[in-house]
């Protein structure tokens, strides 16, 4: 295992954690967690492939910035990949991980080989957003314009993954800190624009080699409002959409089963040529 800071274009240091190789795998966490997300994917994964995760900026080891926008997250990712790859990458991206990782294919579509997106938060498709949901995410954006930001963290949490999987290792208390840390980032500089039903942060019909684009889905996930925006997401790109073991934080709460299910569809999908 390798631990690297890469210092992107406007002067933020992102934490970043090597280990295996071969074909290169970029894994992105989502809100309030971090690099630690994926520590027993990287692993299982290292094993055929040269796997590399980061804490996103202002996230634990990574450096604080100026811009938190969907534009700059990519650009982070793309920065990552510049120095350690020398060939396109497999991304997988989680919950607003996969936000990012979809950006990164727009934006940089020469960087990406296969990308993964399980349960992106996507606010923008007809029907996803109930009105429960647009409760849920009012009262968030009341917190934060009050400054309430642990509330605002708090709410964000109840909404987003009411129920943890029974089967899920509890966390360490410094994990949980760290969370709680990064999720006060999230909810004031992430969240405003991620969660905007006014904005189409992502050209997903211009996206190109959509055959290339595997979307995932929590076989425990049910009917939440990430799920349906999967589900949407799959039908708009006419690509590939598949249940994996557990819930909106699978490949953290079952590791193994999620690093198996993906292993399995980077075999199908080099068999596919």
């Amino acid at each position: 295992m390798t631990d690297n800071y890469i210092k992107t274009d406007d002067g933020v240091r992102l934490y970043c954690r090597v280990k295996g190789s071969g074909r290169p795998i970029l894994l992105i966490h989502g809100a309030m967690v971090d690099a630690d997300f994926y520590d027993e994917v990287q692993e299982l994964l290292s094993g055929s492939y040269r796997v590399i995760t980061y804490d996103r900026r202002g996230y634990s080891r990574s450096g604080k910035g100026e811009d938190y926008s969907l534009e700059r997250q990519a650009k982070d990712a793309a920065f990552i990949l510049n120095e350690l790859c020398d060939e396109k990458a497999v991304v997988v991206g989680c919950s607003a991980g996969a936000m990012t990782a979809l950006k990164l294919k727009e934006m940089f579509p020469e960087k990406v080989d296969h990308l993964f997106v399980h349960e992106p938060p996507i606010v923008t498709y007809e029907g996803v957003v109930t009105d429960e949901i647009r409760e849920w995410l009012d009262e968030i954006r009341s917190y934060v314009s009050r400054k309430k930001l642990s509330r605002a963290v708090l709410a964000f949490l109840m909404g987003i993954s009411r129920e943890p999987d029974p089967r899920a290792k509890p966390l360490p208390p410094e994990t949980m800190q760290r969370q709680y840390d990064n999720g006060k980032i999230f909810v004031e500089k992430e969240f405003p624009e991620e969660f905007d039903e006014s904005k189409t942060l992502i050209d997903y019909a211009g996206l190109k080699d959509k055959q290339k684009i595997t979307v995932l889905i929590g076989d425990s996930s049910g009917e939440s409002y990430c799920a349906r925006s999967a589900k949407a997401l799959a039908e708009d790109l006419g690509t590939s959409l598949y249940y994996v073991p557990g819930a909106h934080n699978g490949a953290r709460d079952l590791p193994f089963e999620f690093a198996a299910m993906l292993l399995g569809l980077l075999e199908i999908n080099k068999q596919g040529g």
